[in-house]
């Protein structure tokens, strides 16, 4: 969620030739209890901010983020940007940043841009200019496929085995060497599996030493992503090459259903745009247009920030 706000904050800096400023919030016991714009009246919610101006834009992100950003608009009179579908009152935000699918079977509010994907750090850019240091990091193999392993959530259960098959015939496919990561929300045992079959010959991160996510994407020349990850398939989407999805194991029960319908809508409109397909046994080292939805978000920012301005400048 930080990189969400982040990378939007710093597509807007570099847009508007302004800085980012990082703040830490904090509340009261109490304040988390409440909903946030009660919070922010209260002041249980506040932002430290380590700036002697007062901030033009404040971006959140996250549901504990709500009151920050409320608190950062009652004091300084900020435009405020929330990102994701936010809960209680929606009119409070000058502008909502979000993905199509968290509005798939609401009425949109007026305040919303809207988005394919996720945004955040990840950007054509970005990738390109790491890409040569990158595959040398990682032997610079001839043909690498990044693997991006998310794990159990409401609408999927992540089964290792099926997960491993799938792997292993793309390898078969393709003779590339694999670049894999795991996520947070993956099964603690499925470093251990996946070492005992790619540990040769291929790339596992086991968490230790620094992060090298960026790298992955920034190498790899195609990808393959279980279809847990909103934000893994829209980062690995902005490379324009080729992205497959893994399919999972469907829950059962109403639940599930509602979370399922929410990917699907997600994964159908990337895949109306060419961005990805769905692992069915084959594989095409096709290309896509880049996804740059943090770009896009950031420039409908800034012109409803510039009306917002222009308008209270003229009263």
């Amino acid at each position: 969620m930080q990189a969400q706000a982040e990378g939007l904050a710093q597509c807007l800096a570099a847009m508007s030739g302004g800085a980012v400023v990082a703040g830490a919030s904090y509340s009261s016991r109490l304040g988390k209890l409440l909903p946030p714009k009660l919070a922010a009246t209260l002041g249980l919610y506040r932002l430290d901010i380590s700036s002697a101006r007062a901030p033009n834009i404040v971006i959140g992100c996250g549901m504990a983020a709500q009151a920050a950003v409320l608190a950062v608009k009652k004091k300084y009179r900020a435009y405020t940007v929330y990102i994701q579908r936010p809960s209680g009152s929606v009119p409070a935000f000058d502008a909502i940043v979000a993905p199509q699918h968290d509005y798939y079977n609401k009425t949109p509010p007026q305040n919303l841009i809207c988005t394919l994907g996720a945004v955040g750090k990840i950007n054509p850019s970005l990738l390109a200019t790491r890409r040569s240091q990158a595959r040398q990091r990682f032997g610079d193999a001839q043909c690498m496929i990044a693997v991006l392993i998310g794990g159990d959530n409401r609408a999927y259960r992540m089964e290792t085995h099926l997960l491993i098959e799938q792997l292993k015939k793309i390898v078969a496919l393709t003779n590339a060497k694999l670049l894999i990561t795991l996520s947070r929300r993956s099964a603690n045992t499925m470093m251990t599996d996946l070492q005992q079959h790619f540990g040769d010959g291929h790339y596992l991160w086991d968490g230790n030493g620094e992060n090298p996510y960026i790298d992955i994407l920034a190498a790899a020349d195609g990808y393959c992503i279980t279809a847990d990850s909103v934000n893994m398939i829209s980062e690995a989407s902005a490379s324009g090459r080729a992205v497959y999805l893994l399919p999972l194991v469907v829950k059962a029960g109403a639940r599930a259903q509602r979370a399922q319908h929410k990917f699907n809508h997600f994964h159908q409109a990337l895949r109306a745009r060419g961005n990805i397909r769905l692992w069915e046994g084959e594989w095409e080292f096709f290309s896509a247009p880049a996804l740059e939805e943090t770009k896009h978000a950031a420039q409908q920012v800034w012109q409803r920030y510039l009306h917002t301005r222009n308008n209270c400048d003229e009263k």
